[in-house]
């Protein structure tokens, strides 16, 4: 493919996928796992009342209460930096959940931009607009990537780490800050960060890695840091028992088929059986560092998914760590299969031509249909119904009205 035209699909694919995202930007945050969403829009206005310069009124007081007494589950750096963004736009401004959607869609675009050249290392130019299509058009990751919590800036400093970790030299190490932080923003990140630099560094030194002292104490100054960070969190922001009770009292699902069942229904659901399969074929395909990068990965979302076996079968957003992986799987088939088309009839090259445009055309209409089957622009809705879904028709609503709900 001509390089100019390269170029060209690539911008064409980052502003649709852009354009998708910012379609019905002020909906509230209940389209997509609302619960969850909603715990960080009360953290984030419990900031945001707690820096806004000014007076505070008594039902601001309780709604900053309200706050106070939700869990902290990972440090609140998202929930941070929209709080501050809405302090420095002004007083007149308000507090906007938007925000975080605005920041979404920067996150995303930098990960579509480290995809593409991590793509394009490990199979090449062509191949790697396949893995930014996929992850900026997919259904799934439209969804999760409008979302206001920490799992899609976790996953795109995954992808960073990931591209750095393949580099030569001493900008490898790169890699090592990079996998922290996302194991700060949110912990189990670092599960793949370990996984990803441990691979990639095997693959160096296949014989001898395990007598490199640097490699052990990446692994460790990595794991120190985010760990120091959890515990450097107020006593009792905590989540303390998450541990004990989602992972080791969940221990039993090992054994049981709905594990699995669940979670393979999860996985087609999100990623696509048919895009799922061609991606594990692709990971085949993959030579050196790539094979290497995939299996790590890999291992990292089998570790992951046996540490939280209940959300990992019932909850999809618990799958987005493996959307990059998916994505580098099927340009590594790109790779392998579209140069075959060189010897096909015309009428087949343009038969396939026209299956990929209407791959890419129909993820954005279907999403765009969705959107406005739920517009979730309702009434103010009382706290004890934020976790339900929203009907498909609702009387308009203003977004700042629900944040002042008590």
């Amino acid at each position: 493919m001509p390089r100019r035209l390269r170029w060209i699909l690539l911008a064409i694919l980052l502003l649709a996928g852009a354009g998708i995202r910012l379609y019905h930007l002020t909906d509230p945050p209940l389209d997509f796992h609302p619960t969850r969403q909603m715990h960080s829009a009360l953290i984030a206005r419990q900031f945001y009342l707690t820096w806004r310069p000014g007076t505070i009124t008594p039902a601001e007081t309780e709604q900053r209460a309200l706050g106070n007494r939700m869990a902290r589950y990972e440090p609140p750096l998202f929930e941070a930096l929209v709080a501050q963004t809405c302090v420095w736009a002004g007083q007149h401004f308000g507090f906007h959940l938007w925000v975080a959607r605005l920041y979404d869609l920067l996150f995303w675009l930098l990960g579509a931009w480290g995809l593409y050249l991590l793509a394009r290392r490990l199979t090449n130019p062509d191949a790697a607009l396949v893995a930014v299509a996929y992850w900026m058009l997919l259904p799934f990751a439209i969804q999760a990537s409008r979302s206001f919590q920490p799992d899609p800036l976790m996953t795109v400093l995954l992808v960073w780490t990931a591209y750095t970790a393949t580099q030569e030299g001493k900008a490898r190490f790169w890699a090592l800050p990079l996998g922290a932080l996302a194991g700060m923003v949110k912990a189990y990140g670092l599960i793949f960060a370990l996984g990803i630099f441990a691979a990639v560094e095997t693959w160096r030194a296949p014989r001898r890695f395990w007598k490199r002292w640097t490699f052990w104490a990446a692994l460790a100054g990595m794991t120190v840091s985010v760990v120091a960070v959890y515990l450097a969190m107020p006593r009792g922001e905590v989540g303390g028992d998450f541990l004990r009770t989602w992972t080791l009292r969940m221990i039993p699902l090992w054994f049981s088929p709905k594990l699995y069942g669940g979670w393979l229904q999860q996985l087609g659901g999100a990623f696509g059986g048919g895009f799922l399969l061609l991606a594990l074929l692709g990971t085949v395909t993959l030579r050196g560092r790539g094979r290497a990068l995939a299996l790590g990965w890999g291992a990292a979302y089998l570790a992951y998914g046996f540490l939280v076996p209940f959300h990992i079968a019932t909850h999809s957003y618990y799958q987005l760590p493996l959307l990059p992986w998916v994505a580098l799987g099927l340009a590594g088939a790109a790779q392998t299969l579209v140069p075959a088309l060189a010897s096909r009839p015309k009428w087949a090259q343009a038969l396939f031509g026209v299956g990929v445009v209407a791959a890419a055309v129909y993820p954005i209409g279907i999403t765009a249909w969705q959107m406005q089957q739920c517009t979730c622009r309702q009434k103010p809705l009382p706290l004890h119904s934020w976790g339900k879904r929203c009907p498909k028709t609702a009387p308009s609503w203003r977004l700042p009205r629900l944040m002042a709900t008590p």
